[in-house]
C-alpha cells in the first residue's frame, strides 16, 4: 500500500510540472505556425509570431 501511495505521489509530482510544460510547447508552437492566428482572426502585426519577436530583441 505504501508503494503504491509513493508511486502516485512521484506521478503527481512528474504531472504538475509536465501538464503545463507540454500546454506551453503546443501554444508556443500554434503561435509560432500561426494557427493560434487563424483561431483568434489577428494579424501578424499585432501579434508577431515568437521567432520574429526574439529577431527584434537581438537586433537591438
Amino acid at each position: 500500500m505504501a508503494r503504491k501511495s509513493k508511486n502516485r505521489k512521484r506521478w503527481d509530482s512528474v504531472t504538475t510540472v509536465a501538464y503545463p510544460l507540454l500546454f506551453a510547447v503546443l501554444l508556443i508552437a500554434a503561435w509560432q505556425t500561426k494557427l493560434l492566428h487563424r483561431l483568434l482572426h489577428v494579424d501578424t502585426f499585432i501579434l508577431p509570431i515568437p521567432t520574429r519577436i526574439l529577431t527584434i530583441i537581438r537586433e537591438n
